[in-house]
């Protein structure tokens, strides 16, 4: 019984640390982003969060099921910026609600939107 319990608390440890997606804890740069926005994007370390900035912040949710990824927006600052900046800052805004894929290339990390249009992030030391 003893051996049955302990096989058991190993595969439910192992199960909870193989659910961490390989993107928590990092923070990327959109490689494809309008110029001169420079649009970044984090994961937190231990919750399925989201946060970045254009010009402003912005945070969410997100929830995975396999290579799917769903990104839930819940809020975002609500400052002015230069132009060029906030047409990148709207439409990184509303592709995030677009996107339904996910990649993992080394420090890349690809998103895909469900009408396959596809975003290049690599992964950086600059933190939001």
């Amino acid at each position: 019984m003893k051996k049955y319990i302990l096989a058991l608390f190993a595969v439910f440890i192992l199960g909870a640390c193989s659910s961490k997606v390989g993107f928590a804890g990092k923070t990327y740069i959109l490689q494809n982003a309008m110029e001169p926005a420079k649009v970044i994007i984090g994961f937190d370390a231990n919750e399925p969060k989201f946060y970045g900035s254009v010009v402003n912040r912005y945070f969410g949710g997100y929830s995975i099921n396999g290579s799917n990824i769903s990104l839930q927006p819940e809020g975002a600052t609500m400052m002015m910026g230069p132009e060029a900046e906030m047409k990148a800052e709207a439409e990184w805004l509303q592709y995030l609600l677009q996107i339904t894929e996910y990649t993992l290339k080394g420090n890349e990390l690809i998103l895909k939107t469900k009408t396959g249009k596809e975003f290049l992030l690599k992964e950086t030391s600059v933190e939001d």
